[in-house]
């Protein structure tokens, strides 16, 4: 059963995610779909998702800009 805006996942899929720990101290998506980028393999690795439209980033590009958000940069 899929429930609307709730992220899928595939075994073996590689994920980027944001995650944030509930009251009971396990984790969830922080806003629904919208916290899963799928990792795309290739000559250079991109991070995308498609709900609710397509978003496509640079990987390393991406990545960075997450640690320099969550360092406070």
């Amino acid at each position: 059963m899929r429930i609307p805006g709730v992220p899928g996942f595939v075994p073996g899929e590689r994920v980027l995610l944001f995650l944030r720990e509930r009251a009971d101290g396990t984790l969830g998506t922080t806003a629904f779909s919208l916290a899963k980028y799928t990792i795309a393999a290739g000559a250079t690795a991109v991070a995308w998702r498609s709900e609710p439209s397509l978003d496509q980033r640079v990987l390393a590009e991406f990545d960075a800009r997450i640690r320099a958000l969550a360092g406070g940069e």
